[in-house]
């Protein structure tokens, strides 16, 4: 007797009849993402959702050959306006009249499930939205890997990026997520206090430029971090490495190396700083 979402739901305490089961596309939603701002998406719905009465709210995504991957689950809290309910910087898009926020808050219940459960969504991809009452067979549950912990929490040691980087398919979490944000990103000597502002752009995005400082010891090709590396040969051991902003893929590249200036000047790497321009 194969295993459902309702089981799974029942095993957490859920009532099925208080869910609703949501099947976002990569084509639709998955920019939004991949910039974190998949709570919001789902939460963007019109007044007659059939999921505006519902506490719990399954959130899957679809994944290119059929899959249907489990992303989180959200509990229900209210509705507002639309425009007082998105937050600043949320990727700009055309809205359908009548849409709502419904404001949804992360509900760890199946926590332990995210991003490794599969199901079978059925062949009617149209429902992308049906009642938690449709049992949907559980394909896999897959070997717990490293979860990416979003990029406002992005906080690495030299160390902790070079297993990262030398280990994709451990981390293919972090991979998937940092390959398709452009960014621009500070990089903290720990010893000196001194910081470097770079970016990120292009086809790997911020995966692939972190990449080159992780395969040349932390230089990455700028000229200070090469002269206080031949000065400190170890030293690339206490570089730390964050995000300052994240860009969508479509950012023109004129456009992130100005903001990536702009982080120079407001944080004073240039005077102070391992920035040499």
């Amino acid at each position: 007797m194969s295993l459902g979402t309702i089981d799974l739901l029942r095993n957490a305490g859920i009532d099925p009849n208080d869910v609703v089961l949501i099947r976002h596309t990569v084509a639709r939603v998955g920019r939004f993402a991949r910039l974190g701002y998949l709570r919001e998406r789902t939460g963007m719905q019109s007044e007659s959702f059939i999921g505006r009465d519902k506490s719990y709210w399954m959130t899957f995504m679809g994944e290119p050959g059929g899959t249907t991957r489990f992303a989180a689950l959200y509990k229900l809290t209210g509705r507002q306006p639309l425009e007082t309910g998105l937050p600043a910087g949320y990727p700009s898009q055309e809205f359908n009249p009548g849409d709502e926020m419904y404001s949804l808050v992360p509900c760890d219940l199946l926590a332990e499930y995210e991003n490794r459960l599969t199901i079978d969504w059925g062949g009617s991809y149209v429902k992308w939205a049906q009642y938690g009452t449709n049992d949907k067979r559980i394909v896999s549950i897959e070997e717990r890997k490293p979860q990416f912990p979003g990029f406002d929490k992005l906080l690495l040691s030299f160390d902790d990026l070079s297993d990262i980087i030398g280990n994709p398919e451990l981390y293919s979490a972090y991979r998937d997520a940092m390959s398709q944000v452009s960014a621009v990103y500070l990089v903290v000597d720990t010893v000196s206090g001194q910081q470097y502002v770079g970016s990120a752009y292009g086809e790997n995005g911020l995966w692939g430029r972190w990449t080159e400082y992780a395969s040349t010891n932390g230089e990455g090709g700028n000229k200070l971090m090469h002269d206080l590396m031949s000065e400190h040969p170890d030293r690339y051991h206490a570089l730390q490495y964050t995000v300052l902003r994240i860009l969508d893929k479509t950012t023109p590249m004129t456009d992130v190396i100005a903001l990536e200036g702009v982080y120079k000047q407001k944080l004073g790497s240039r005077a102070f700083g391992l920035n040499a321009n």
